[in-house]
């Protein structure tokens, strides 16, 4: 009877102990940034530019376009990285 006693006393103690958090300021919004490759995609970029939020980083890696990929992109405040030419007979990642 005495165990029973003390336990059913243990149990009450132990729900009506009260755990507080430290009060914490609200986490602003993650950032992150968008990387697009992009090889002669001048129109797709205005489409798509257009519909990232303008607070978010956004790096465009130019893949040595013939088109004005880079000029748009730089328009949209995007930070634009030329890609160097590949070597001769070497195709993106195969030797």
């Amino acid at each position: 009877m005495f165990w029973m006693i003390a336990a059913i006393a243990s149990t009450v103690g132990l729900f009506r102990h009260r755990v507080s958090f430290p009060d914490t300021e609200p986490k602003a919004s993650k950032s992150f940034t968008t990387i697009v490759p992009a090889r002669n995609e001048e129109e797709n970029l205005k489409k798509l530019l257009s519909t990232l939020p303008s607070d978010q980083e956004v790096i465009v890696v130019d893949d040595n376009s013939n088109d004005e990929t880079a000029t748009v992109s730089d328009e949209f405040g995007a930070t634009v990285i030329q890609a160097p030419e590949l070597p001769d007979g070497k195709i993106l990642g195969l030797s």
